[in-house]
């Protein structure tokens, strides 16, 4: 489970190898929509939304059953009420409830957010350890530099909500830093 861009700046789908996003996560406010989250439609603004709201309203109108890509914010694919289905954007729907899917989903990213930090803390640690002998020429190949340099790129590579978090950022930005004079002063001229 991870994170993918979207066109929309602030917005991400939540990708788990199914062939369409499981949920949408909002970096703003750290909100998930997820399918199987029931939601209302807020007040329709154009004359032929009037009939998706018609009548007195339920506390829900519908879940959303399926996530789109797409370009625009046009994700939500709604199951109404009354078996119907429509697209509606993230602006013309608020969640009322969550469905357990949705705490899974906030569980799983919560917990690879947290093993990303131990990654960038063992590689820091370990280049840490070998900055501490001085003697890199000797005692160590450049290969293990490369290695500790390129694994920091291949967690740079990843999102999982961390790169919303300052705290990893200034973790990772002192990890890489590190890592890449190291980098950069062992290989110049060899590689």
């Amino acid at each position: 489970m991870k994170l993918e861009t979207t066109n929309i700046k602030g917005i991400k789908y939540v990708v788990d190898g199914r062939p369409s996003p499981v949920a949408i996560y909002i970096t703003a406010g750290k909100k998930f929509y997820c399918v199987g989250d029931r939601i209302a439609i807020r007040c329709p603004q154009k004359k032929q939304e009037e009939t998706l709201c018609n009548g007195p309203r339920p506390y829900t109108d519908g879940v959303i059953s399926r996530i789109n890509r797409c370009d625009d914010d046009n994700f939500f694919v709604i199951t109404l009420n009354n078996g119907r289905e429509v697209t509606l954007s993230l602006k013309k729907i608020k969640k009322v409830t969550s469905c357990s899917e949705c705490f899974r989903i906030r569980n799983q990213l919560y917990f690879k957010v947290s093993e990303w930090q131990v990654e960038v803390d063992d590689l820091k640690r370990q280049y840490d350890d070998i900055a501490k002998k001085k003697a890199w020429s000797t005692l160590f190949t450049i290969d293990q530099i490369v290695g500790l340099y390129y694994k920091i790129l291949k967690l740079k590579c990843v999102d999982y909500g961390q790169w919303d978090i300052p705290e990893c950022q200034d973790m990772y930005n002192g990890a890489y830093n590190a890592l890449s004079w190291a980098y950069h002063n062992m290989t110049h001229g060899r590689i």
